[in-house]
């Protein structure tokens, strides 16, 4: 493999595999805490205590050292803690991603917390074991290969700011500066994007060369790729979908109703043997009138291309 970050690269061929990294030594005996994990976050839920445990130890180790993170470091909010990092990872080359929190269980604080290296853990199948056993799962690359890179935040019910208690500052892979650009970290679309594109999508139908213009014009700091795009547009497009599966039938009614409210107007219309509409024509009163004065009939169609049809 050719290591393209020489002066970070340093080469171990030492076992390294029951090596502790994770040493929070009072989780256990301090009753006021409780592990719990954020129930909306994104994470990989069997990512190992001891990540390195499970590295395999019969080739030769790749140590590559990101910027370092002195102990001394304080922030004052989660919040604060979590721009740092965002920063840090982009600077780094790699996405940093929640792990697993603790809270005190009196006030539902969070006083601990660790993130990750994006490539950590293991890739876990969401599918059903059923599935597995017959052989209908498919062979998927996934990006996790148990990077031990990991950092741990304390947050104490009396202190008053939060400080790291740890920091492995290893990984098993190489570090990309365009991480922040593929990472699906940071191709995320804010609300006002989104909101952006629902309105150029439902009410401009503008194609997606121009959403993405517009949208970069509008959002300079924008990291979105042109399938995220896509995605996202497809998700309205399906949604005006949704409501149409009435249109027919409430056109035909209309109609119906309009040609018992007035005997001039001319509706025409066949079913299939599903009672399916499959032919529909209608005429108004006054192109009844026109049809007969002039038997011409012109065709304009304005909707054309421009609506959910």
């Amino acid at each position: 493999m050719e290591l393209l970050h020489r002066h970070n690269i340093l080469f171990a061929s030492e076992d390294i595999s029951n090596t502790p990294i994770l040493t929070d030594d009072d989780i256990s005996n301090n009753p006021v805490i409780t592990i719990g994990k954020d129930e909306d976050e994104n994470i990989n839920d069997k990512i190992p205590d001891n990540i390195q445990d499970q590295l395999d130890t019969d080739e030769t180790r790749v140590k590559i050292a990101s910027e370092d993170i002195s102990l001394d470091t304080t922030f004052l909010s989660w919040e604060e803690v979590e721009d740092f990092l965002k920063d840090y990872g982009q600077r780094n080359g790699f996405a940093i991603t929640k792990y697993r929190m603790e809270k005190n269980r009196s006030m539902q604080l969070i006083t601990k917390r660790t993130f990750v290296c994006e490539f950590g853990g293991k890739f876990k199948s969401k599918k059903l074991e059923s599935a597995l056993q017959a052989g209908k799962q498919r062979n998927i690359r996934t990006k996790k290969c148990q990077c031990p890179w990991h950092i741990n935040f304390t947050f104490p019910e009396r202190a008053t700011c939060i400080t790291v208690s740890l920091f492995a500052n290893q990984h098993n892979h190489e570090l990309r500066p365009d991480a922040f650009e593929f990472s699906s970290k940071y191709r995320k679309f804010t609300k006002e994007m989104i909101d952006e594109i629902e309105i150029m999508t439902r009410y401009g139908n503008l194609s997606i060369t121009l959403q993405r213009n517009l949208l970069k014009a509008r959002f300079p700091k924008m990291n979105c790729s042109d399938s995220d795009l896509s995605n996202a547009i497809q998700k309205f497009k399906s949604l005006d979908r949704s409501n149409m599966h009435n249109d027919a039938s409430d056109l035909l009614i209309n109609l119906v109703q309009k040609k018992q409210e007035d005997p001039q107007f001319f509706v025409k219309f066949e079913l299939d043997n599903d009672n399916r509409l499959t032919r529909l024509f209608w005429m108004t009163p006054e192109q009844v009138v026109l049809w007969i004065k002039y038997h011409d009939i012109i065709i304009n169609d304005n909707t054309a291309k421009t609506n959910i049809y």
